[in-house]
């Protein structure tokens, strides 16, 4: 498993975990009402952006 995969994985565990937590919590996420929804919502992103600048490393430079 690569770098990238592992980013992946990782994004996709997070977004699991978010999802699941919208469903199970009554608080207004639109607001920001809920501290864990926007904790696990931040790691995500932040996932997301670190799967995409693997990518782009292992992608090389453009020509």
């Amino acid at each position: 498993m690569n770098a990238t995969s592992e980013v992946d994985d990782q994004v996709t565990k997070l977004y699991a975990a978010y999802m699941e937590h919208l469903g199970r919590c009554p608080r207004s996420h639109v607001r920001a009402d809920c501290v864990e929804g926007m904790r696990l919502r931040k790691a995500w992103m932040a996932a997301q952006w670190a799967s995409l600048k693997a990518r782009r490393a292992d992608a090389g430079p453009s020509q």
